[in-house]
């Protein structure tokens, strides 16, 4: 069995060191893809010298997260894997997480993704969005107590059999930085695959969360994410479009700003519209 274990750097001295040597460290073996996004802090030479098993590209300018984990997917097809992992650079592995989702993968082949629990940095506490996003949303599966389905999972810890990437595909340009793993989820599920959390695992996200600004929230949750509700599959266009405009002025009033609505001009504009409409019909 081959599992290739893909990470995007940018400027992740920080955290590197940890986060490769818990792939290292797995009793699962594990191969390393590194695809570092013009780093400025030294990672990639890092990477290099302590690393030297790594598969190492280094990329030329920041191409996001979406377009550097496609390297690594690309490299795990190429070369015959038959799991790949997604591990951002700010997390890390206990030894035994990928034996654990290797274990329930094999009895529970319909999950295109699984993860494991996902915990902040002491080891202790959820990580905020995996504690609001993901647990309240979690249903038992029948027979298997530590596995559950969830409709979302972040893709700071993302174990996935190759065959989902042939089915499912890359991820999509029109998402490079944010809303790459909700349209993901939704393409994965849009294929009849399931997505799962497996409570025996467990992964640390050492996510740092400081103040954002109106203009990064705006951009963020609300742009992004109506191009991700446009762009889902599962949901007529025209329900969709029903939602976003509903949204809209929702934002307008909870940001007391309209650049909400300028943002609405350029989602029903013919660039992103017609992104969209591609992105639906390759889904």
């Amino acid at each position: 069995m081959k599992i290739l274990a893909i990470i995007v750097t940018y400027n992740g001295m920080r955290w590197i060191d940890r986060c490769l040597g818990s792939v290292y460290a797995s009793e699962c073996p594990l191969d390393a893809f590194v695809a570092d996004n013009d780093s400025s802090d030294g990672t990639a030479g890092y990477v290099e010298e302590h690393f030297p098993k790594a598969v190492l590209v280094r990329n030329a300018s920041n191409l996001g997260f979406a377009d550097g984990n496609n390297q690594g997917f690309r490299y795990a097809l190429e070369h015959g894997y038959d799991y790949v992992y997604l591990l951002n650079q700010d997390a890390w592995l206990d030894p035994d997480t990928v034996a654990e989702l290797v274990r329930v993968h094999v009895a529970h082949p319909e999950f295109g993704i699984l993860s494991p629990n996902q915990f902040q940095a002491d080891g202790k506490t959820f990580n905020p969005v995996f504690e609001k996003e993901v647990i309240p949303s979690r249903r038992e599966v029948a027979g298997m107590p530590e596995l559950s389905s969830v409709p979302f999972i972040m893709a700071a810890h993302w174990f996935m059999p190759t065959d989902s990437l042939r089915k499912v595909g890359l991820f999509a340009e029109l998402f490079p930085i944010y809303g790459n793993d909700d349209d993901y989820c939704h393409r994965v599920l849009y294929h009849g695959l399931k997505l799962g959390v497996v409570a025996t695992a467990r992964g640390i996200h050492d996510k740092q969360y400081g103040p954002v600004s109106v203009e990064q929230k705006v951009y963020r949750n609300y742009y992004m994410g109506s191009l991700v509700s446009l762009a889902d599959p599962r949901r007529p266009w025209c329900l969709s479009a029903v939602y976003v405009i509903a949204l809209t002025l929702v934002k307008m009033l909870r940001y007391q700003s309209f650049l909400p609505l300028r943002y609405f001009v350029r989602i029903f504009g013919k660039e992103d519209r017609r992104a969209v409409r591609k992105l639906r019909r390759q889904a």
